[in-house]
Protein backbone atom coordinates (compact mmCIF):
# COMPACT_ATOMS: atom_id res chain seq x y z
CA UNK A 1 0.00 0.00 0.00
CA UNK A 2 1.42 3.18 -0.88
CA UNK A 3 0.94 6.54 1.20
CA UNK A 4 0.49 9.88 0.22
CA UNK A 5 0.63 13.02 2.04
CA UNK A 6 1.62 15.11 4.98
CA UNK A 7 4.34 12.93 6.97
CA UNK A 8 7.02 12.50 9.54
CA UNK A 9 10.52 10.91 8.29
CA UNK A 10 12.89 9.10 10.20
CA UNK A 11 16.23 8.28 8.54
CA UNK A 12 18.21 5.59 9.43
CA UNK A 13 21.43 8.33 9.83
CA UNK A 14 19.41 9.79 13.01
CA UNK A 15 17.67 12.53 10.61
CA UNK A 16 13.94 13.61 11.18
CA UNK A 17 12.57 15.63 8.61
CA UNK A 18 8.69 16.36 7.84
CA UNK A 19 6.68 17.62 5.02
CA UNK A 20 4.92 15.81 1.77
CA UNK A 21 5.60 12.49 0.96
CA UNK A 22 5.47 10.47 -2.34
CA UNK A 23 6.88 7.84 -4.28
CA UNK A 24 8.19 8.15 -7.71
CA UNK A 25 10.64 5.97 -10.14
CA UNK A 26 13.38 7.24 -10.47
CA UNK A 27 16.83 5.48 -11.88
CA UNK A 28 15.23 1.85 -12.58
CA UNK A 29 13.60 1.21 -9.11
CA UNK A 30 11.00 2.98 -6.43
CA UNK A 31 11.79 6.31 -4.54
CA UNK A 32 10.42 8.31 -1.76
CA UNK A 33 10.50 12.12 -2.50
CA UNK A 34 9.74 14.34 0.31
CA UNK A 35 9.04 18.02 -0.08
CA UNK A 36 9.84 20.04 3.05
CA UNK A 37 8.21 22.94 3.24
CA UNK A 38 8.86 26.08 5.56
CA UNK A 39 5.56 27.31 8.30
CA UNK A 40 4.21 28.65 5.12
CA UNK A 41 4.04 29.07 1.12
CA UNK A 42 2.76 26.80 -1.53
CA UNK A 43 6.50 25.81 -2.94
CA UNK A 44 8.75 23.36 -1.31
CA UNK A 45 11.85 25.00 0.03
CA UNK A 46 13.54 21.53 -0.61
CA UNK A 47 13.13 18.24 -2.26
CA UNK A 48 15.37 15.36 -1.36
CA UNK A 49 14.35 11.38 -2.60
CA UNK A 50 15.05 8.34 -0.75
CA UNK A 51 15.93 4.71 -1.27
CA UNK A 52 13.57 2.62 0.96
CA UNK A 53 16.89 1.42 2.83
CA UNK A 54 17.55 4.76 4.14
CA UNK A 55 14.16 5.45 6.02
CA UNK A 56 13.72 3.58 9.18
CA UNK A 57 9.96 5.52 10.07
CA UNK A 58 7.15 7.30 8.46
CA UNK A 59 4.15 8.83 10.30
CA UNK A 60 1.49 10.13 8.79
CA UNK A 61 1.10 13.44 10.34
CA UNK A 62 -1.03 16.70 10.20
CA UNK A 63 0.16 19.16 7.04
CA UNK A 64 0.52 21.78 10.53
CA UNK A 65 2.96 18.95 12.11
CA UNK A 66 4.68 18.16 9.56
CA UNK A 67 5.47 21.96 8.38
CA UNK A 68 6.86 22.29 11.70
CA UNK A 69 9.34 19.45 11.65
CA UNK A 70 10.09 20.48 7.70
CA UNK A 71 11.02 24.02 8.69
CA UNK A 72 13.61 22.97 11.42
CA UNK A 73 15.51 20.79 9.14
CA UNK A 74 15.54 23.07 6.45
CA UNK A 75 19.49 24.41 5.49
CA UNK A 76 19.87 27.82 7.56
CA UNK A 77 22.40 30.41 5.47
CA UNK A 78 24.05 32.99 7.77
CA UNK A 79 25.29 36.43 6.56
CA UNK A 80 28.49 37.24 5.14
CA UNK A 81 30.73 38.97 7.04
CA UNK A 82 33.39 41.06 6.25
CA UNK A 83 36.83 39.74 6.28
CA UNK A 84 39.67 42.10 6.99
CA UNK A 85 43.27 41.08 6.62
CA UNK A 86 46.14 42.09 8.25
CA UNK A 87 48.01 44.65 6.46
CA UNK A 88 51.62 44.38 7.07
CA UNK A 89 54.23 47.53 6.12
CA UNK A 90 57.73 46.74 5.21
CA UNK A 91 60.04 47.40 2.40
CA UNK A 92 59.16 46.35 -1.12
CA UNK A 93 61.69 43.45 -2.05
CA UNK A 94 62.24 43.10 -6.21
CA UNK A 95 62.74 39.73 -7.20
CA UNK A 96 65.03 39.42 -10.65
CA UNK A 97 65.80 36.43 -12.14
CA UNK A 98 68.67 35.83 -14.46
Amino acid sequence: MEYEGWAIVELMGRRTLGGRVSEVDMYGGKLLRLDVFGKEGEEPELTQYYGSAAIYCITPAAEETAREVGSRSLPRTLPAAPIQLPFSEGPEIDIFYD
